[in-house]
C-alpha cells in the first residue's frame, strides 16, 4: 500500500525505495489518503502513518485500530428513510402500504445494514424478518451457471476481490460479465471495489460445499491463469492486481489434491508479479506456491521458487532470511545434481553479507525472476544485479535514478523532445511532437515528475488512444502503455516550465485514411479540435484521437478523461424524396442513394434495424388502387438488398432482427383468412406468418406496426384503427409471440402520432375540420398518460394555425411543431417553414408546454449533431448541423425524414 502510494506522488519507474529513503521522499507530500477495509494489526498501521507525516488519512476498519492518534467514527446502519429508498429500489417501484411495515421491521431487524435489506428483496416483494437467517444460504444454494462461476472465483480471491477485466476473460462463454456481477451486488452476494468485485464480507466460510471447486476445475483455472499471466503483453501490475485470485488458487489446488497445477501457476506468476514491486503479493505466490511444490514432489520448482523468496528478502533488506532461502535453493538444486545451480545459489547465500540498504533493482532485480515460466531461471545473474546495485547505494534502481526535485533537472532539446514510436511495415504510423519549450526531459529520456507539482514545473499528461494508428510519444509511459498491431492506447507524462506555452501535434509518417483525421482534447482550441495549443499554468491533461468510426469510443474515453463535454457520436439518417430514398452514414462524406421510384411509385415508411446495420422502405405503388407495393431491406455493411411485396398501406417494423409488417392479401383477392403480422427472411425467401397472440383486428381496419428508439433499444408497436362508428382505436406492444394491449382512444377523434418509451405516453393529434374555415380548423396535440390517464393538451399558438408534427425523443420530452394555416379553393393548408413556425415542448414529468428555442424541425443524430427541416412546401430543405456549428446543406424536396436514433409514426 505504501508503494502504490509513493508511486500515485512519484514518477519513478522500476523503483522502489528503501523504509528510510521512502521517509525521506514522502515527509514533506500532503496527500490526502483513502484507505477501504483495512485489516492489520494497530503497530502495524501506526507504522504506516508514521511514513506519511504529512498526510491526512481516511481509513475505514472493522475495529478500531488507534484511540488517541486519529478522530474516530463509528459507522452505523442506514436511517429508516434510505432503508425504504434501498428496498424500493432493489423492487424498482414504490412501497406498497402493506410493505412499509415490513420494510420498517426490516429495518429494525438489520440495523440498516444494506446487504442484508438487499437480500430481503424476493422476486415476490419483500421478505419477513424471521425469514432473513435462511436467506444467505439459500441464495448461495441457489446459484447457477455463470453466477455460480463468479462466486467461486470471488470466494477464491478474498477479500482483495479481482479485477473486472479478469472476471470477464474467466468466465464461460456466452456470458455477459456486467450482467452477472450487477445480480450478484444487487442481490447482496458482492461488493463493487476499486477494481472490479469481491466477495461480500460477511459470507466468510458460509459457502456450501456445492461451490467448492473440485480437483478437476481447479486445476483447469490454474492452467487458464498460467496462459493469462504469461500472455504476451500482459504487465505486471494486471497481474499483481489479481495476486490474491492467484495465490487463492494455487491455495486451493493444493487443498484439492491437484497440488502440481499450483506449483506450475506460481511458477509462472513469479516473475511477472516481481516486476510489479509488489513484495507482498510477490511473496504470498511465493510461499504457497513453494507449499504445493514440496507436496507435488516437484523439488525443480521448489528450488526455483525458494531462490525468488532469496531474492525478495534481500530486496527488502532481510540479510538472514534471505540467506536462508539460498541455502534451501542450493539444497534442492544439490539433489537435482544440478550443481552449477547449487552453486550460484550458495554464492547467493554468501552475498548476503551486504550493508543494510533496501536496494531495488527493477527489470534487472527480476533477472533471477525473469526466466520463462517453463525454464529455470539463471540464479546466478540475479544475485550479481542485486548485490551490484546494493553495493552502488541504497535506493539505487537498474536503469533507474531515484526521483529528484524537479526544478534542478536540465533540460533536453528546449525546443520540445520528439519521439518517433512507428513500427516498420504497418500501414499508418505516427508520433506526437510536444514543442515550444514544453517539455522538460531529464538525461536519459526518462521523466521523473513530483505529480505534486514544484514551484517552477507544471507536469503535462499527453494521452493518445486509437483504433487506427500506432503513435510514437515522447516523455515517459505509463505502466499498461500499449502501442503495436495498428492501434495506441498510451499516457505519457512530461515536465513543462511553468507558463511555457507551445503545440502538441500528431505528424503521421503516411496520410490516414480519406475521411479520418487527428482529433485533440485539453487544448486552448477547445474539445474535438483539429489543432492543439497547450500553456502550462496548471496541471495539463491532453486526449488524442481519431474521427474514425472505430474510435468512437476513444473520443468519448477523452472527453472523460480531459471534462470536456461528451464527444460527437453521429447516427445515421435516411430520408425520402419525392421519388428517392437516401442515406448519410458518415458526416464527412455526401449522402449516398439507395433507392429510387419509378413511375408513380413513392418511397415511404423508412425504418432502422437495431445495430444501424441495415434500413429498410416500401415503394407504395400508384397501381390496383396503391394496395400493393414492394418493401425493401438494404444491408449497408454488404451492400445486399432484399425486396418483397407488401400490402395496404405498407407499414414496416422491426421485431427484434426481424423485418415485420402487417399484411392483408385479400385485398388483391387473395383469403382474407391471410391477414396478419408477416415477417421477411433476411435470405429474401418468401414472406412468413408471424403468430401473435393477443391482438383483436376489426375487419375494416388496417393496422400498421411502427418502431420507437429508447435508451435501452427499439421497441415495437402496432397500431389498429376504430373498426367502424364509435369504436374505439388501439395500440398494441409487440414481443415475440405476444402482444400486450398498451391504450386505447377516441380514433374518430384523435390520430396517434407518437409513443414513449414502455408506452407510458401517448402523442394523439386532433384531427382537423378541414372543410371548415381557417380559424375552425386550428388543432391540438394532447399527451396522455397511460396509467394514470392525464392529459396535458399542448395550447394552439395562435388562431388559425395547426399543430402539424409531433413526436417523443429518445429523453420521453414530447415535441410538437405548428404552422399557420392559410386559406384555399375548399380547404386550409398548414404554411410550412413560414416565420410563423412554433416549436413547443413537454417535459417527461411536465405537466405544461413552453415555447422551444429551436423553431425549426430539429432532431439530434446523437452527440454534437443536428438534422434540421425547414423551408416552404416546395423546398423542404434538409440540413446537417455539427456542434461546431459548422452547416451542411443535405438536400431539398424531403417528404419524410428517419434518424436512426428516433422514429416517428408515419402520418396519414
Amino acid at each position: 500500500m505504501l508503494h502504490e502510494i509513493f508511486e500515485s506522488c512519484w514518477e519513478a519507474p522500476g523503483y522502489r525505495p528503501s523504509t528510510l529513503e521512502l521517509r525521506r521522499l514522502m515527509k514533506d507530500v500532503r496527500a490526502t489518503v483513502i484507505v477501504d477495509d483495512i485489516e492489520c494489526e494497530a503497530d502495524v498501521w501506526r507504522s504506516a502513518l508514521d511514513a506519511l507525516p504529512e498526510a491526512t488519512v481516511l481509513y475505514s476498519t472493522g475495529r478500531r485500530l488507534l484511540h488517541d492518534e486519529a478522530r474516530t467514527l463509528a459507522l452505523g446502519g442506514l436511517g429508516h428513510r434510505e432503508s425504504a429508498k434501498l428496498l424500493s429500489g432493489r423492487l424498482g417501484r414504490s412501497l406498497r402500504e402493506d410493505e412499509e411495515v415490513v420494510a420498517e421491521a426490516l429495518w429494525r431487524a438489520t440495523g440498516g445494514a444494506p446487504l442484508s435489506l438487499l437480500r430481503a428483496v424476493a422476486p415476490f416483494g419483500l421478505r419477513r424478518p424471521a425469514e432473513l437467517a435462511e436467506v444467505l444460504p439459500d441464495l448461495l444454494a441457489g446459484l447457477t451457471g455463470a453466477d455460480r462461476e463468479a462466486v467461486v472465483l470471488l470466494a477464491l480471491a478474498g477479500s482483495s476481490g479481482v479485477g473486472e477485466y479478469l472476471l470477464g476473460e474467466l468466465l464461460g462463454e456466452g456470458a455477459s460479465p456486467n450482467a452477472v456481477y450487477e445480480r450478484l451486488v444487487a442481490q447482496g452476494l458482492a461488493i463493487v471495489s476499486a477494481h472490479g468485485y469481491r466477495l461480500a464480507s460477511d459470507i466468510g466460510g458460509m459457502l456450501p460445499k456445492g461451490l467448492v471447486p473440485d480437483a478437476g476445475s481447479v486445476g483447469h483455472l490454474a492452467e487458464r491463469l498460467a496462459h493469462w499471466v504469461t500472455a504476451p503483453g500482459r504487465t505486471a501490475a494486471e497481474t499483481a492486481a489479481s495476486g490474491a485470485l492467484i495465490s487463492g488458487v494455487i491455495a486451493a489446488a493444493d487443498r484439492a489434491g491437484v497440488p502440481a497445477a499450483g506449483a506450475r501457476l506460481a511458477r509462472a506468476a513469479s516473475p511477472v508479479v516481481a516486476c510489479s514491486l509488489r513484495l507482498g503479493t510477490w511473496g504470498r505466490i511465493l510461499h504457497v506456491g513453494n507449499r504445493a511444490a514440496q507436496r507435488a514432489g516437484d523439488k525443480g520448482t521448489q528450488a526455483y521458487l525458494s531462490h525468488e523468496e532469496g531474492v525478495r528478502r534481500l530486496i527488502d533488506g532481510r540479510r538472514v532470511a534471505a540467506a536462508a532461502a539460498f541455502a534451501t535453493a542450493g539444497s534442492l538444486w544439490g539433489e537435482l545434481g544440478r550443481g552449477v545451480d547449487a552453486s550460484a545459489a550458495w554464492e547467493s547465500e554468501t552475498s548476503c553479507d551486504v550493508p543494510d540498504g533496501g536496494a531495488m533493482p527493477d527489470g534487472s532485480s527480476a533477472s533471477g525472476s525473469g526466466a520463462p515460466s517453463g525454464g529455470d531461471a539463471d540464479p546466478g545473474g540475479a544475485v550479481d544485479a542485486v548485490a551490484d546495485a546494493v553495493g552502488e547505494g541504497a535506493g539505487q534502481a537498474a536503469g533507474a535514478v531515484p526521483p529528484g526535485d524537479p526544478a534542478t533537472m536540465g533540460s533536453v532539446a528546449g525546443g520540445g523532445g520528439a519521439s518517433s514510436g512507428g513500427v516498420g511495415g504497418l500501414s499508418v504510423t505516427a508520433k506526437v511532437v510536444i514543442g515550444g519549450g514544453l517539455a522538460t526531459v531529464v538525461a536519459g529520456g526518462t521523466v521523473l515528475v513530483q505529480t505534486t507539482t514544484s514551484s517552477d514545473t507544471v507536469p503535462v499528461s499527453v494521452t493518445v488512444t486509437t483504433a487506427v494508428a500506432e503513435i510514437g510519444m515522447p516523455g515517459e509511459a505509463r505502466e499498461g502503455c500499449s502501442v503495436g498491431g495498428g492501434t495506441t492506447d498510451c499516457t505519457t507524462v512530461v515536465s513543462a516550465k511553468k507558463g511555457k506555452k507551445g503545440p502538441v501535434r500528431v505528424d503521421p509518417s503516411a496520410p490516414l485514411s480519406e475521411g479520418v483525421s487527428i482529433l485533440y482534447w485539453g487544448c486552448s482550441e477547445g474539445p474535438e479540435s483539429g489543432e492543439c495549443t497547450v500553456t502550462a499554468d496548471v496541471k495539463k491533461t491532453v486526449c488524442i484521437s481519431t474521427t474514425s468510426p472505430e474510435d468512437a469510443g476513444s473520443r468519448q474515453d477523452c472527453a472523460r478523461a480531459t471534462g470536456s463535454p461528451p464527444a460527437s457520436v453521429f447516427r445515421p439518417l435516411a430520408w425520402a424524396t419525392g421519388t428517392q430514398v437516401k442515406v448519410l452514414t458518415d458526416p464527412q462524406k455526401e449522402p449516398r442513394v439507395i433507392g429510387t421510384a419509378t413511375g408513380w411509385n413513392t418511397p415511404a415508411n423508412i425504418c432502422w434495424s437495431p445495430d444501424r446495420s441495415r434500413v429498410a422502405w416500401a415503394e407504395v405503388r400508384g397501381d390496383q388502387l396503391g394496395l400493393e407495393g414492394v418493401a425493401h431491406l438494404l444491408d449497408l455493411e454488404s451492400g445486399t438488398e432484399r425486396s418483397w411485396a407488401c400490402f395496404g398501406s405498407c407499414g414496416l417494423a422491426f421485431l427484434g432482427e426481424d423485418l415485420i409488417t402487417y399484411a392483408d392479401p385479400g385485398l388483391v383477392g387473395k383469403t382474407p383468412s391471410d391477414a396478419g403480422i408477416y415477417r421477411y427472411p433476411a435470405d429474401g425467401k418468401a414472406m412468413e406468418r408471424l403468430d401473435i397472440d393477443g391482438i383483436t383486428i376489426p375487419e375494416t381496419s388496417l393496422p400498421e406496426p411502427f418502431s420507437i428508439r429508447t435508451r435501452s433499444g427499439l421497441e415495437t408497436y402496432l397500431r389498429v384503427d376504430a373498426g367502424g362508428t364509435g369504436a374505439k382505436a388501439a395500440l398494441y406492444r409487440l414481443s415475440s409471440g405476444a402482444a400486450r394491449r398498451v391504450a386505447t382512444f377516441d380514433g374518430e377523434k384523435y390520430e396517434l402520432t407518437s409513443v414513449s418509451s414502455g408506452g407510458s405516453r401517448l402523442l394523439l393529434a386532433e384531427h382537423p375540420q378541414r372543410e371548415a374555415g381557417c380559424e375552425e380548423a386550428a388543432s391540438t396535440f394532447v399527451v396522455v398518460d397511460t396509467k394514470t390517464g392525464r392529459r396535458s393538451v399542448s395550447a394552439t399558438p395562435q388562431p388559425a394555425a395547426v399543430v402539424a408534427e409531433g413526436w417523443f425523443d429518445v429523453d420521453g420530452t414530447a415535441h410538437t411543431l405548428s404552422w399557420p394555416l392559410k386559406p384555399l379553393a375548399m380547404h386550409c393548408e398548414p404554411v410550412r417553414g413560414g416565420a410563423g413556425g412554433q416549436h413547443h415542448v413537454l417535459a417527461p414529468d411536465g405537466t405544461s408546454w413552453t415555447r422551444a428555442s429551436v423553431r425549426f424541425n430539429s432532431q439530434a443524430l446523437g452527440v454534437g449533431w443536428q438534422v434540421v427541416t425547414e423551408g416552404g412546401k416546395e423546398k423542404n430543405r434538409l440540413t446537417l448541423r455539427a456542434g461546431s456549428g459548422k452547416k451542411t446543406v443535405l438536400d431539398s424536396g424531403v417528404v419524410e425524414l428517419a434518424p436512426s436514433g428516433v422514429r416517428r409514426m408515419p402520418r396519414r
